[in-house]
């Protein structure tokens, strides 16, 4: 069995401190005080969004006490992140076996090579589609990579059925991904100020499990808070927002109709739940649900009449 540390494959070599360290330095050293900026930047964010959102001392607390630590993080610190968040990145591509948890990953060199090999998709900016083999072969032949049953592509393209790779259309392109905070009681401050920046062209959707839903125009604001309330975030596989452009001069009345038709309809469907309420206190009384209540039984088939005599 490996040492603490070591390799996670069974069999594989134990890995010492030193030689993690000098493995994630052959591949994060050239850009580790890019890594390190980044990192100390997105906290700097967040806490002048906490800031301005009047967060609690509690909150700005332990903003500052996490900035303290990104400062003070070794480079050891530093690159195990950045080389975790590649490996997720992978994950979701499929380059990366579901068995490797990115969270507790040890930097291996198959991960590691996996990860230089793939820097376009551990930086986002390329992705694995799951394909066929038949799909795929045909996609080999038109010069596109393939691995692991996923064809390597950049996010603005698709693959069709016929196993052509096209761009993508459609009435938006998104712009910004914007990470929710933990906190609930930010998620309302912070949305007020994402719609107050925004442009005349653009609106923000709800992306949950990396799918983009619910288009919402600054006019409706309100509406959209509900919704993201509603989702009790960051659980539900809700973190991010993203905010979109509209690439179609129509698209504007398309999606106010689309959202106005959505809203109808939720409020339909309340008004339903809470008439089947009513009718279920007061015991039936017909309607949706009331067989729950008002059972009825067949009646037992009648007997035969005696023929009379004389």
């Amino acid at each position: 069995m490996a040492r603490k540390g070591g390799a996670a494959r069974k069999g594989g070599p134990a890995l010492t401190a030193s030689t993690r360290l000098g493995d994630l330095r052959g591949l994060y050293g050239e850009r580790l005080a890019d890594i390190r900026s980044s990192y100390e930047t997105e906290i700097k964010r967040q806490l002048q969004r906490a800031l301005d959102a009047g967060a609690d001392n509690a909150k700005i607390a332990s903003l500052y006490a996490k900035q303290l630590r990104r400062q003070h993080a070794t480079d050891y610190q530093m690159m195990i992140r950045q080389f975790r968040s590649d490996t997720a990145a992978l994950r979701r591509s499929g380059l990366v076996g579901k068995e490797v948890k990115a969270s507790t990953a040890r930097p291996t060199q198959s991960l590691l090579q996996r990860i230089a090999v793939y820097p376009k998709v551990a930086a986002g900016e390329q992705r694995g589609v799951k394909v066929t083999r038949q799909i795929a072969k045909k996609l080999k032949a038109q010069g596109v990579e393939v691995r692991k049953g996923r064809a390597i592509l950049s996010p603005e393209f698709k693959v069709t059925r016929s196993g052509q790779v096209v761009q993508k259309g459609g009435l938006m392109v998104p712009t910004r991904r914007i990470y929710l905070d933990d906190d609930p009681s930010m998620i309302e401050a912070t949305m007020e100020q994402i719609f107050d920046g925004m442009d005349d062209d653009e609106l923000i959707m709800v992306e949950a499990w990396d799918n983009l839903s619910h288009a919402y125009l600054p006019r409706r604001r309100k509406e959209f808070i509900a919704k993201i309330m509603a989702y009790q975030p960051p659980r539900n596989g809700l973190r991010y927002i993203t905010v979109v452009k509209v690439t179609d001069e129509n698209a504007d009345s398309w999606i106010n109709a689309h959202t106005e038709g959505r809203l109808e309809r939720a409020a339909k469907r309340r008004k339903e739940r809470a008439r089947e309420k009513r009718q279920a206190k007061r015991g039936g009384g017909g309607g949706m649900g009331a067989h729950r209540y008002t059972p009825q039984f067949p009646k037992p088939p009648s007997k035969p009449r005696k023929a009379r005599k004389g």
